[in-house]
C-alpha cells in the first residue's frame, strides 16, 4: 500500500479508508472522539471487519467514586458526552437521517460485532491514529485526532476541535509498530480494570 499525505481536500480520508477496509480485517482506533456519523459515513465496510477496538485519548468513560468490590465503568449521559453524538455540523445531518435511526443502526452494529471501547485516562502516552490490519498488511493513518466525519473529510467547520484534519499514511512496519503499543495500552486497561465494557449502545438509543 502506499504512503504520503491526505489532505482531506484534493483526496479524503474516507475515500482511502472504502479502499483499504477489506472483509476480515481488524480496524484499531486511538482517538479522541467516537461519532456514529463517522460509522454511519463508513457502514458497507465497517458491515465486513471481523473487529473493531477502541481506545479513547480522553475520559470518556469514567470510574464511580465506590468502594472497589462495587465498581462500575460507564459511559457518562449525552449531557456530559455530547461528541458521541458527533459535532455541530454533523447533527444537522439529521435532516437526511435521523438522529434515532443513526443511532439504532450504530447501537446494532457495536452490539453483533462485538466492539470494544476503553478509556485511557492518563496525560499523553497514546497517538491518535486509526490502523487496519489483518495477518497479510496493514495501514495505518495519523494524527487520527476524531472518529468523525470532519476526520473523515466530508465535512468542515470552524469549529472543529482540529484546524487541520489531514492525516500521514504509515506503511506496513510503521503500523505494526503503532499496533504494538495499542496493545501494550490495551493489556494494560485490561489488567488493571479487569473487563471491557461494550456500553456505548446504551447512550446511542437513550
Amino acid at each position: 500500500m502506499d504512503t504520503g499525505y491526505i489532505d482531506n481536500v484534493t483526496r479524503l480520508v474516507k475515500d482511502d479508508l472504502v479502499s483499504a477496509i477489506q472483509a476480515g480485517d481488524r480496524v484499531s482506533v486511538a482517538s479522541s472522539l467516537f461519532s456514529m456519523y463517522a460509522y454511519r459515513a463508513l457502514q458497507e465496510q465497517l458491515e465486513k471487519i471481523d473487529e473493531f477496538r477502541f481506545i479513547f485519548t480522553s475520559k470518556a468513560f469514567t470510574e464511580e467514586e465506590t468502594p472497589k468490590e462495587q465498581r462500575e465503568f460507564y459511559i457518562p449521559r449525552l449531557a456530559r458526552e455530547q461528541s458521541l453524538y458527533g459535532t455541530e455540523l454533523e447533527i444537522r445531518l439529521r435532516n437526511e437521517l435521523t438522529q434515532k435511526r443513526v443511532a439504532v443502526e450504530c447501537a446494532d452494529w457495536i452490539r453483533r460485532k462485538k466492539v470494544h471501547f476503553m478509556s485511557f485516562n492518563e496525560d499523553g502516552g497514546v497517538p491518535s491514529f486509526l490502523a487496519v490490519d489483518n495477518p497479510n498488511h496493514a495501514q495505518g493513518y495519523m494524527p487520527f485526532n476524531e472518529f468523525s466525519t470532519m476526520q473523515l473529510g466530508v465535512s468542515k467547520h470552524v469549529t472543529s476541535s482540529s484546524l487541520f484534519t489531514g492525516v500521514m499514511k504509515q506503511n506496513d512496519m510503521q503500523t505494526r509498530d503503532l499496533l504494538k503499543l495499542f496493545e501494550i495500552i490495551l493489556l494494560s486497561l485490561i489488567q488493571s480494570r479487569g473487563i471491557i465494557k461494550n456500553e456505548a449502545s446504551a447512550v446511542f438509543v437513550g
